[in-house]
């Protein structure tokens, strides 16, 4: 079970991080990517053949269409994260993505929130929760795009970007209500020391939302400084 854990924290890295990508593989890594792919499909079916058979599904493939794929799709070149990337210390490689967002102005910080946003929600949306816009909001001032405690300034943004396929609730005071505990301090200094039951679930929830995004900005404000 370790190396299916392995496997699938591989395949879900690569996905969150290369959704609307084309990465192009050396030889030496196409093997091991596609070993780790048809593993963890062949495990889920198995796992799952009695609900698929009463489902009426065909195991023969018969009646399998595959969608076409763009032939024009841009090929962008990519270094696939190897099973010891996961243990990586990746803290050098996040200040180095972060650097530029201080030298921002106010408009094209907002503007890289925005695109942030868009991407988070763009395929299977990573907000989905109420809650999860203290997740946006204290990874913004994480990230120094926003002041934390300004929440009125922090509204007001969110609501000309016209963004669609959000949590419904957001305002002023639930920030302020969220906004406390080990919410109140600077989200790298989170700890769940204290907590169980539902309130561990909606920290682990929150802060994995969080972090979630914050890779996304970096992935987007990384790029723009290559």
């Amino acid at each position: 079970m370790n190396t299916f854990e392995t496997y699938y924290k591989c395949i879900s890295k690569w996905r969150n991080e290369n959704v609307h990508l084309a990465p192009e593989l050396a030889d030496a890594e196409v093997a091991p990517a596609i070993h780790m792919v048809v593993s963890m499909y062949i495990y889920a079916v198995m796992v799952s053949i009695t609900e698929l058979e009463m489902a009426g599904c065909e195991l023969d493939n018969s009646g399998v269409t595959v969608p076409d794929v763009c032939p024009s799709a841009p090929i962008i070149p990519y270094k696939m994260t190897t099973m010891a990337d996961l243990g990586r210390d990746d803290s050098k490689d996040q200040k180095v993505a972060e650097r530029p967002i201080d030298k921002m102005n106010e408009e094209e910080k907002i503007d890289l929130l925005k695109r942030s946003i868009l991407k988070a929600q763009s395929y299977t949306p990573l907000f989905t929760k109420k809650r999860h816009w203290i997740s946006i909001y204290k990874m913004a001032a994480h990230k120094n795009i926003i002041i934390d405690g300004d929440y009125t300034y922090f509204i007001q943004r969110i609501g000309l970007m016209e963004l669609k396929n959000m949590p419904d609730g957001l305002s002023a005071n639930y920030l302020a209500h969220m906004d406390k505990g080990v919410f109140a301090d600077d989200l790298s200094e989170w700890v769940s020391t204290g907590l169980s039951g539902m309130k561990l679930s909606e920290f682990t929830d929150i802060k994995e939302t969080a972090e979630k995004f914050g890779e996304i900005i970096n992935e987007i404000s990384h790029k723009e400084q290559v």
